[in-house]
Order: C-alpha cells, then sequence, then structure tokens
C-alpha cells in the first residue's frame, strides 16, 4: 500500500485494483505460462467461474448506474483541429478545463503543421496555439506512460477542492491522434507575456542551468557534445555563440531575483507544496521557469499591478505577473537597478520524468559532473527548494501606490538631473575656448549661474513632492 507500483495500477485500473486483479489473494493453483515458457502461480483473478463473473457483474452495473446519471448529456470527444483526438483520463482533464475556464474548443483552431522541434534532447515536437495562451507538445513513450500513472492525483493536486495553490504547469488535455497514433499532451503557458524579456531562465539549481532570453534576445543552445571534442579541451575552440550560452548559464546560476518578504514566503510555502508532490510519485529533472520584465510605472499602472494602499498583496497566480519595487535597501539587483520595477512569471515545467533504470545507469555514467542533474526524486527535491528558498532574496518592495509615488519623484528628478548635466556639459564646452580655457560657472540659462538653476529645479520638485504626497500625482 502506497507503493509506486500501487499509486500506478491506482491510476491505471482504479483504487480497488487488487480485487479487480486478484493481486494478494491466496495462490489456487499453478497453470502453464505460454509467454514466460514455465508454471506460474495463480490467484483467483485467473478462475473465470469462481471471480471474473463477480467481476464482471459488479462492473456492469457500475456502467448501467452511470449511463443513467447522463441521461440527456451529450458528449462531445476533444476536437484539435477538425478531427476528433483519443482522450486519456478525459473526466479528469475536462474538471482541469472547467477549474481553470478554459473552453472545451481551446484546440478547434491548432493546426498540427505548426509543430516544430522543441529543442529539447528528445527531439519532440512542439506548437503553440494562435492566441499563444496553450502549447502542444508531442510526448515520448516515457512521458506518456509517466502521465497515465500520475494524471487523476495532478489534477487533485492542482484543482481539488480546497487545495493550496500549485507552482505545475497547467495541464489541459492527453490525447492520441488517430490519424498518426502519436500521443500529444496541451498544457497552458507559464508566460503570460509574450516578449520581450530582460531574463529568461531555466532552472534546476543543477549544472543544466541556462538562460533562454537576455534583454530581448534569443541565447542559442550550443553543447558540449562527446562527438564535439574541441569543445571539451579549453574555451580556445570556442565560437562565440558557445561563449554567450556559457556565459547566460553562469548568469543563470548565480542572479538572484528580489522579491518581498510576503510573496518569497508564498513562494517557499508553494513550492515546498509541488515539491513533496513530486517527490511522492517518483518524478525528477523537472524547471523552475522563470521570465522577468523590467517595467516602466506607467505600463504597471496601466496593468493593474499597483496594489491599493491597506489591501493585501495580490495572490501570485501562474501565467500571471507579480510585481515588486527592486532597489529599496539602495543597492543594485541582478538585471535591475534602483528604483525599477520587476514583474515575474514562473511555473514548474517538464514534470513528467520518472527515476528509471536509465537515469540510474545515466547518473553512473556522469559520476564525473558535478551537481549534476541526475538524482533521486529525494535529493532532487530538497536541492531544487533550497536553491529557490535562496535565490528569491526578500528585499524588495511591495508595488503599492506608496511606492508608485515616490517612483514618480525619482523619475522626475532623475530626468531634470540628467537634462541638466547635459546641458551643463554642453555650456561648458561652448564657453571654454571664449574664456581661454578656464571653467565656467554659467549655464544655457542666459547669464544664470548653474547654482542657482539648481535651486530653482529643486523649488519645482519641491512642489512636485508636495502634490504627490497628497495623491494629486498624474502619471
Amino acid at each position: 500500500e502506497g507503493s509506486h507500483n500501487d499509486l500506478l495500477m491506482k491510476n491505471l485500473i482504479g483504487n480497488d485494483w487488487k480485487t479487480l486483479t486478484g493481486a494478494g489473494q491466496p495462490i489456487l493453483s499453478s497453470a502453464y505460462s505460454e509467454k514466460l515458457k514455465r508454471m506460474i502461480d495463480c490467484s483467483p483473478g485467473f478462475q473465470v467461474e469462481s471471480y471474473w463473473e463477480t467481476v464482471v457483474q459488479r462492473e456492469t452495473a457500475a456502467q448501467e448506474t452511470e449511463r443513467e446519471n447522463r441521461k440527456g448529456v451529450k458528449t462531445v470527444g476533444l476536437m484539435v483541429g477538425d478531427r476528433v483526438m483519443d482522450e486519456f483520463h478525459p473526466k479528469e482533464f475536462h474538471a482541469m478545463r472547467q477549474k481553470f475556464r478554459v473552453s472545451h474548443a481551446f484546440l478547434t483552431r491548432f493546426d498540427f503543421a505548426s509543430l516544430r522541434p522543441g529543442g529539447g534532447k528528445g527531439g519532440q515536437l512542439m506548437g503553440i496555439t494562435e492566441d499563444k495562451r496553450f502549447l502542444v507538445k508531442e510526448l515520448s513513450k516515457g512521458d506518456h506512460q509517466s502521465l497515465l500513472a500520475v494524471a487523476r492525483d495532478y489534477v487533485s493536486h492542482v484543482a481539488g477542492h480546497g487545495v493550496p495553490p500549485s507552482l505545475l504547469c497547467r495541464l489541459y488535455a492527453h490525447f492520441r491522434d488517430t490519424a498518426t497514433g502519436k500521443v500529444y499532451l496541451a498544457m497552458g503557458t507559464c508566460l503570460g507575456w509574450t516578449g520581450p524579456y530582460a531574463g529568461l531562465y531555466d532552472l534546476k539549481g543543477t549544472a543544466d542551468d541556462k538562460t533562454l532570453y537576455m534583454n530581448g534576445r534569443k541565447v542559442k543552445d550550443v553543447h558540449k557534445r562527446i562527438w564535439n571534442p574541441k569543445l571539451w579541451v579549453g574555451k580556445t575552440f570556442w565560437s562565440k555563440e558557445r561563449l554567450t550560452y556559457f556565459s547566460g548559464k553562469q548568469h543563470a546560476y548565480s542572479t538572484e531575483f528580489p522579491v518581498t518578504p510576503d510573496q518569497a514566503a508564498w513562494l517557499r510555502r508553494t513550492l515546498a507544496h509541488d515539491c513533496e508532490w513530486l517527490r511522492s510519485h517518483r518524478l525528477m529533472d523537472y524547471s523552475l521557469l522563470i521570465g522577468v520584465r523590467v517595467m516602466l510605472l506607467h505600463e504597471a499602472q496601466a496593468e493593474g499591478l499597483i496594489s491599493s494602499q491597506g489591501q493585501p498583496t495580490p495572490e501570485i497566480e501562474i501565467g500571471k505577473p507579480f510585481a515588486c519595487v527592486v532597489g529599496s535597501d539602495g543597492n543594485e539587483h541582478g538585471l535591475g537597478k534602483i528604483g525599477e520595477i520587476h514583474v515575474y512569471y514562473l511555473g514548474v515545467i517538464d514534470f513528467l520524468q520518472e527515476w528509471t533504470l536509465a537515469k540510474v545507469a545515466a547518473k553512473n555514467i556522469k559520476f564525473l559532473e558535478a551537481n549534476k542533474s541526475t538524482v533521486e526524486p529525494g535529493p532532487y527535491a530538497s536541492r531544487f527548494l533550497k536553491y529557490f528558498v535562496d535565490k528569491f532574496v526578500p528585499d524588495a518592495r511591495p508595488l503599492d501606490e506608496t511606492a508608485a509615488q515616490e517612483l514618480a519623484q525619482l523619475v522626475v528628478r532623475q530626468c531634470l538631473s540628467g537634462h541638466l548635466e547635459a546641458q551643463a556639459a554642453t555650456a561648458a564646452s561652448t564657453l571654454a575656448p571664449q574664456s581661454g580655457g578656464r571653467s565656467s560657472t554659467m549655464s544655457w540659462t542666459r547669464g544664470v549661474s548653474i547654482t542657482e538653476r539648481v535651486h530653482e529645479i529643486n523649488g519645482v520638485l519641491a512642489q512636485y513632492e508636495a502634490l504627490s504626497s497628497s495623491g494629486h500625482v498624474e502619471l
């Protein structure tokens, strides 16, 4: 009870799988197995007269009850493009779509011709819907079997009544294309913004961390593969793209993400909840996808990210942004400068990899690799959680009305200060030849000294700050 095989059978057959298969029942006899070419012990499940007749009667009655309950309800298969697909766990994924308000027809305009290699090691195809809200990904045999095993528990974990929030990527359909026999997964995107991003990262807390986009530009993957020995003998033979990729990996591993203390606490609780679920299902090699926008104040206001004074900070939700003000301690952090607004999008992705014998072999092959991703589910989950507890630094400020007013004042100060410095430099360079090379205290203000001009600007700022403190700020 509670073992990996028990969970697998419960998901494939149901909670009463032991009764249905006769597992654990006393051995009744032995019989010759054509497949194994030897005698095997038989449980009651193999005795048709004494066992399966009762099972069939019970299942027939259950099906009749289900038909009665669904009288008048028209069931339509999942449409992808113009074709009906074979669904796996249709009831569970229908509940997912209902919970997160996703239309049953969300894939009717998807075109299989839009599928392209996703860039992963397995080479599976991936495509995105026209509205950029959903991804369709071809599943490997292993990921397909893994999803079959955990689907019911996944839906309970993410969409069950009264469950804690989760950062696991939202899965909305698991289906087979009857025309090709290929199996696909449809999921929501973790990113509610199509870009450009100041930074987009795929992070595990291992040597596989990488930067996907930096300052709006895609970072091309250039891996060290065994068939390319030049990349293993030093950076001398590395291409510019390889150097950029390696620099991005170092940046991804070392950069920190400033958040507010409340946001840090929420992320810690939620990731701990998800990591425990993943560990219990023997899953590993998952990542946290993090997108970072550096936003201007008027953009944050237009997108409704400024919280009202006295109201609790909005709860983080996958696929939707959460914001904070960076630099309240006077220091620069990560990508940002003092007084910047950082907006984050994040979600846990690629979490269908089970710990298998192949993974055990891969771990042994990589015995010399430091901080590798191929480790058992328990240590993987512990490392993953600790890594992100440290990576989300709780020293940012909430983006509320007070912070917005202070940012508005800072913007005005920076603009006026920059304008003053630029004009003073221009005036000094213009006047220098006329004064025999001596520095001038006269500015562009027709004979008014720079010092007097500074006092005038400070007076304007004082009036502005008085207005902003009383709430009369036009952004």
